[in-house]
């Protein structure tokens, strides 16, 4: 049972270390400090890999970021995502990590406990929902048992150094394996988002989290406004870079050219730092309370510009890796008869999001960036 806030012993004001002097501080974060460990060290007694929670998308410790518009139902993808970490069900275009699917027997088969941080959603509004997104699901919540759990923590959103060291007090020992915090802006408090000094701040509280309570942190982020079909991916969530540098893995969802404004087909695009590289794709809304893959093409986004006498001609369509900005165009312009300048526009919009150049040629480029 997760214990009330009220319960939660409150952070104390000032630390104690931060009454030292600059030296003797220095010293105390020396102690604090793991070993160093020389190359002999390492290979004769390896670091424990972390398991997969998602394959291919998050670890166990890491941290996820989720960034969508405005009510683009981010909080209906992350009640999915969470309901199919703790069932073992695959969750959109992702396979759960082999030893906590539902449908692993091995004598290593592991659960993943999930708590539902939410800072937005009345406890009413929420259970709603997770009915609902169940029912898509063909289960019930109650099947879920143990495996996952909400924490209403609307109206006690609180600046993030008070609140996130009290959510740790309350997790630890609880035995979770993932967190959902839900959304990240409610716990900013007097942070200004687009001060990356105190963004980083924030990102290295959520660390701690992560650490201390052994758990993977998945985080719900809203973009500015404005369309986002022309801003490159890793850009496009509101405040400060770091937001979108700190993560160990990203995903962006962006409205799709078909997607009504209900925001019923995206485009999915991810930037990992421990997995490899990953094609972007789409999903697509069912009309009831979960979004699922889609076949359509996922670079074809909604523009905020009208359309052309083109209409939804792409040139990526006509695109060849190796192809010369002279060879590209002569394919545009015999495929649709765009004019050169036309052409030069569309290029500049997706050179260093889909293609790069290369002396004088142009290739496609991974979405992704493995580090």
């Amino acid at each position: 049972m997760i214990r009330p806030l009220e319960e939660i012993p409150p952070v104390p004001e000032k630390p104690e270390v931060e009454t030292k002097d600059e030296n003797e501080r220095g010293r105390e974060r020396k102690r604090q400090l793991p070993p160093i460990r020389t190359a002999a060290e390492m290979s004769a007694d390896p670091t424990p890999v972390r398991p997969d929670i998602i394959e291919g998308l998050l670890k166990q410790c890491s941290k996820l970021a989720i960034g969508g518009a405005s009510k683009a139902r981010k909080t209906w993808l992350l009640i999915h995502l969470g309901v199919s970490v703790a069932a073992g069900y695959d969750w959109l275009n992702f396979k759960i990590g082999e030893k906590y699917k539902a449908e692993y027997d091995g004598k290593d088969k592991k659960t993943c406990k999930v708590l539902y941080v939410n800072f937005e959603l009345h406890g009413d509004t929420f259970e709603k929902r997770l009915d609902l997104v169940c029912e898509a699901l063909g289960m019930e919540p109650r099947e879920l048992g143990d495996n996952f759990a909400h924490w209403c923590l609307r109206g006690y959103a609180a600046d993030f150094r008070e609140i996130l060291p009290m959510i740790t007090d309350g997790i630890k020992e609880k035995g979770y394996g993932l967190i959902i915090i839900d959304p990240m802006y409610k716990i900013l408090g007097d942070a200004d988002e687009n001060s990356a000094n105190q963004i980083t701040q924030l990102m290295n509280e959520l660390e701690r989290v992560a650490f201390e309570a052994k758990v993977a942190v998945v985080t719900a982020n809203h973009y500015s406004k404005g369309n986002k079909a022309g801003t490159q991916t890793g850009d496009r969530i509101s405040g400060s870079g770091v937001f979108q540098r700190d993560p160990d893995s990203l995903l962006e969802f962006v409205d799709h050219e078909e997607a009504k404004d209900d925001n019923n087909v995206l485009s999915v695009f991810a930037r990992l730092r421990e997995h490899k590289p990953m094609e972007p794709f789409c999903v697509e809304w069912d009309g009831h309370a979960v979004f699922n893959t889609s076949l359509h093409n996922p670079r074809k986004l909604k523009s905020a510009l009208p359309k052309s006498k083109f209409g939804n001609f792409d040139i990526m369509d006509v695109f060849e890796d190796g192809d010369t900005s002279g060879e590209w165009k002569a394919k545009a312009k015999a495929a649709c008869g765009m004019s050169g300048g036309t052409f030069d526009r569309r290029v500049a919009e997706i050179v260093d999001e889909v293609v790069e150049k290369r002396g004088e040629r142009f290739y496609r480029i991974n979405v992704v960036e493995e580090a």
